[in-house]
């Protein structure tokens, strides 16, 4: 017994691979220490006296971390000039000299300071090219916004400035200084950003010809210019306009750009009467704003992938029409965000005495997101007639959190829409796996709304509903609704894989979410 427990002692027991010990980092002015945090330091050995540090067997190059650093945005590169000595002047290669609103917060500097910093950077820039250039300007203080910007656009455009940002304080109500065209005559620019300002076009020659990216936030821009981008720029591929003025109609009409992806539009007040869209090549559109005036003309686009589209609440009837339209046109589509206002568009209408459903189909439909919004007049036929032309589905959200949905029973509803409901030739839903309803209430429509869909999807896996605001375990009646969802849900299921998880508004840990975010203005 004694030689078989020394036979054990004397085993080594071994768990996995012997880690590596752990070396305490160091800072030192010497170019050769490691400098660099999560680095372990070199032996010192001529073989690695130009490596930095190695993680495991990879060795980082001093070449390669100054090659790193000059990627940074510049305040971040002048911020690692503690690492090494070496380092010290790395900021006089950055490629991203960024200027921006962080920038002046960061470091607290008075518009002439901050001029003068500027001015040092580029005084002092030895790299060889400028990948983007972002400034925030003042257009009180004359100097930058009269003298400096052109130099220092002249100073980019000397080392080929792909991408320009030029953010304007906002001290007005509407935007009032002028871009000076100069500034925007850079031929080898690709990204063009513009906030707060009066676009001006600059003299069409090679200037924005490469342009691929424009995004324009509250900018004062007349429709010509607008046009004439789309002439000549015919690499464009994203447009980007958030609360832009100085036209009534807005027309986006790009059929011969072949590469144009990406439309978003954020249309808040009444300064725009019309919105018309042709665009076939289209593959991710998104609106948000007003629905009256607006309109797709581009039937349908075959290639759109996603779509979001946001109508602000309305209190006439909607043009049914107009929403037909629309339908046809991203019938294609992928991924849909729309609100209640696209949904009443399409409920069903009473035709020579009878309700009759609209026809159309989204057969590529795989993600939709319903947003209901105050004001909103939807009720659970809706939601089921527009379900039912949605047969490839596979995530569907509902987001009540701004209505109640609290639809009135009455003779309505009785007559005509609960008979539809219940005879309605829904199917099932073959393909459908998540069901994710925010704003849950334990209301009779809200569990209408559940019997409904969970009864159809015969592959259903997960049931997340989360509560409304100020809902928790101490409401009145809550243990008794808990314990009759639970019930109905097992009832109703008719997938054994479906489960049932709910999460009061604050604490959602379901990891689940849509691909659109909830709440977009354009940026």
């Amino acid at each position: 017994m004694s030689n078989q427990a020394n036979i054990i002692k004397r085993q080594k027991v071994v768990y996995g691979p012997p880690l590596p010990p752990l070396k305490r980092l160091r800072r030192s002015n010497n170019s050769d220490s490691n400098p660099v945090a999560g680095v372990s330091s070199g032996s010192g050995s001529s073989s690695n006296k130009n490596a930095v540090g190695r993680v495991g067997s990879v060795e980082l190059n001093h070449d390669v971390v100054h090659h790193i650093l000059t990627l940074l945005p510049v305040d971040k590169c002048i911020k690692a000039r503690g690492l090494a000595t070496r380092f010290k002047d790395s900021w006089r290669f950055a490629r991203r000299l960024h200027f921006g609103r962080e920038f002046v917060k960061e470091f607290r500097l008075e518009p002439m300071e901050f001029a003068d910093t500027v001015d040092r950077v580029f005084r002092f820039h030895k790299g060889p090219e400028i990948k983007s250039f972002h400034i925030y300007i003042d257009p009180d203080h004359d100097y930058v916004a009269r003298i400096a910007l052109k130099k220092w656009v002249s100073k980019c455009k000397e080392k080929g400035v792909e991408e320009l940002d030029l953010e304007v304080f906002a001290i007005e109500r509407f935007p009032d200084y002028f871009v000076p065209s100069r500034v925007l005559d850079v031929e080898t620019l690709k990204v063009l950003k513009l906030t707060f300002c009066v676009f001006t076009l600059p003299p069409l020659g090679k200037g924005l010809s490469l342009l691929t990216t424009l995004t324009l936030t509250r900018v004062n821009i007349i429709e010509e210019y607008l046009q004439t981008i789309f002439n000549h720029c015919l690499l464009l591929e994203t447009l980007d306009m958030t609360w832009c003025e100085g036209f009534r109609d807005l027309v986006v009409c790009t059929p011969y750009l072949k590469r144009f992806r990406v439309l978003k539009i954020a249309n808040r007040g009444s300064s725009v009467e019309t919105v018309t869209v042709y665009a076939p090549s289209l593959q991710y559109f998104y609106y948000t704003g007003q629905f009256p005036g607006f309109q797709i003309i581009s039937q349908p686009m075959v290639h759109l992938k996603q779509a979001m589209i946001k109508f602000n609440p309305i209190t006439v009837f909607t043009n049914y029409r107009q929403i037909e339209n629309l339908v046809s046109a991203v019938c294609m589509v992928g991924v849909l965000t729309i609100t209640g206002t696209f949904l009443e568009g399409l409920s069903p209408r009473c035709v020579n005495g009878r309700l009759k459903e609209k026809d159309f189909s989204l057969w590529n439909l795989k993600e939709l997101h319903l947003i209901l919004q105050k004001h909103c007049f939807c009720n659970v036929t809706d939601i089921a007639c527009f379900l039912k032309n949605t047969p490839s589905l596979e995530r569907l959200f509902i987001d009540m959190r701004a209505c109640r949905f609290e639809f009135n029973h009455g003779p309505y509803w009785e007559l005509h829409l609960q008979p539809l409901l219940e005879t309605s030739n829904v199917g099932w839903f073959k393909f459908l796996t998540i069901i994710k309803i925010h704003g849950f209430a334990f209301e009779p429509h809200h569990l209408l709304l559940v019997n409904f869909i969970v009864q159809r999807a015969i592959c259903l896996e997960s049931l997340i509903l989360i509560f409304v605001r100020n809902y928790s375990k101490t409401s009145p009646g809550y243990w008794h609704n808990y314990n009759h969802l639970q019930e109905c849900f097992f009832a109703w299921r008719i997938s054994s894989k479906a489960r049932l998880s709910v999460y009061f508004s604050a604490n959602d840990r379901s990891g689940v979410h849509p691909q659109h975010s909830r709440i977009w203005k354009g940026r």
